[in-house]
């Protein structure tokens, strides 16, 4: 690949990820129904402390997901995603003070929605960014053309439930786990077992998707795979030394929240899980792979290419890699869903809701499937319509997405509801609503101007830019 191709790839790149950014920012939806990590930010931020109790209380909000520990309530997850928001979060604390801000007289269930979204921007809005600007990339450094580049990567962000869960970041550390993982993949492709420092960095990242949630810990065997097989054992080391830097804040934030290194949740549910009668896991398995409720097929149709080109995936070793570790990563987090499932006394339901988008819990496994998919050629004329068709289903299933309001986690859940309303920017309502606190008079404010402006940018970055460019040097 010359330089000017690189130059131009990282161009493209740039656009893709302001693409995904704006489009992402846009339509960005607060949740005071579902609030986990923000709770987190506020009181690291506000109190210096990593319980919740104070801001619970300020907001009148109890979140989902928490835990009760020497008297004091903290989240459950994993909290990388709330120190991570910090980023973008403490700035805005800072703004909170001002005269401006003050204005508005926002209220505690306001100024939450605001926070979520300026959190967002650290987080799930600029990891996505990120995951698909670097899967381009990644592309391209496999060979892949341009055009067949920019088309899987806009399929991975439009034909997937990642369009859906970058709105959102009380769901989001599922987002920020897929890009660091795929992050760490890329760094250790782009590396050739050359440069420690970027082995390192690897490693970094691979422990740093563990504090940003655990079950990360089970895709993690891929990269010490790839070093091996190279026979690069210094590689390993440092890989391995910065998988443990990486995962040490998790270790710290687990010994000062509940003075213990490794223990994650104290819940009386959890309390027995060595001791549960196993089993049924086949169940979870169908449930996860072809459910019209969370089912990464039903979902992802265009996951069907991998079953149909297996034989040719299979003849490269690379992909040997990764489809063992899907595996692996898919196998551990049916133990974990059946242990929460008998623990719990749920039964047969699947307690792991995944909020009305589609496998939340497998979003890290398909940027890798894509990437697995995009390596080989679709030769014969019937594979390349097949695929063009499965393409455009999944982008049907998963762009109204969108427009969710809520509801069941099912997938024409959010086609109906966006037929019936239409479209619609809870970063509208948002605006909206702080303008009538602040004393502003909002009776024409619609969407579609924003839209309006932002499909313009988009069109500028796209098509406008390049056509500016192609007329001045005409003319010249």
């Amino acid at each position: 690949m010359n330089s000017e191709n690189t130059r131009e790839d990282k161009w493209i790149a740039i656009k893709i990820f302001l693409t995904v950014f704006l489009i992402s920012g846009f339509f960005f939806k607060p949740d005071l129904t579902f609030g986990r990590f923000e709770f987190l930010t506020k009181a690291l931020t506000h109190y210096g402390t990593t319980w919740i109790d104070k801001v619970e209380q300020e907001s009148g909000i109890k979140i989902l997901d928490s835990l009760a520990f020497n008297g004091h309530t903290f989240i459950e997850p994993t909290p990388g995603l709330s120190f991570i928001a910090l980023a973008s979060y403490l700035p805005y604390a800072v703004f909170l003070q001002s005269r401006f801000i003050r204005l508005f007289s926002l209220g505690p269930p306001l100024e939450l929605r605001l926070s979520q979204f300026i959190m967002a921007i650290s987080t799930v809005t600029l990891f996505t960014a990120l995951l698909i600007a670097i899967f381009f990339l990644s592309l391209r450094k496999i060979g892949c053309t341009q055009k067949k580049a920019i088309i899987f990567s806009f399929l991975l962000y439009f034909g997937t439930p990642f369009i859906f869960y970058s709105l959102n970041v009380a769901n989001g550390q599922n987002i920020l786990e897929a890009a660091l993982l795929y992050s760490a993949f890329f760094i250790i492709c782009i590396s050739k077992m050359q440069n420690i420092s970027l082995i390192f960095l690897s490693g970094l990242l691979s422990g740093l998707a563990i504090f940003v949630n655990a079950i990360a810990l089970f895709f993690l065997p891929l990269f010490p795979a790839i070093i091996i097989l190279a026979k690069r054992w210094r590689n390993l080391f440092f890989w391995i030394i910065g998988a443990i830097l990486g995962a040490a804040p998790f270790l710290i934030y687990n010994q000062i929240s509940f003075g213990n290194l490794l223990r994650i949740s104290y819940g009386a549910k959890y309390g027995n899980f060595i001791s549960s009668h196993l089993g049924g896991y086949l169940g979870i398995v169908r449930i996860l792979l072809v459910s019209p409720t969370i089912g990464l097929i039903f979902f992802f149709p265009f996951a069907i290419m991998l079953i149909l080109k297996f034989k040719n995936l299979w003849a490269n070793s690379t992909n040997k890699f990764i489809i063992f570790a899907v595996i692996i990563y898919t196998g551990c987090l049916c133990i974990i869903a059946r242990f929460i499932i008998v623990v719990c006394g749920y039964g047969s339901a699947w307690y792991l809701n995944q909020g009305g988008g589609g496998p939340r819990y497998l979003l890290p496994i398909i940027p890798f499937l894509l990437y697995a998919i995009a390596s080989i050629r679709f030769e014969l004329k019937w594979e390349r319509i097949l695929a063009a068709w499965l393409i455009f289903i999944s982008v049907i299933i998963n762009t109204s997405g969108l427009f969710w309001t809520g509801g069941r986690p099912i997938f024409y859940n959010n086609l109906l509801v966006f037929f019936k309303n239409g479209f619609h920017s809870y970063m509208i309502d948002l605006i909206r609503d702080m303008l009538i606190s602040g004393g502003f008079n909002t009776n024409n404010l619609s969407v579609f101007p924003l839209l309006t402006i932002l499909g313009i940018f988009l069109w500028w970055i796209w098509i406008g830019s390049r056509w500016i460019r192609d007329v001045l040097s005409n003319i010249s």
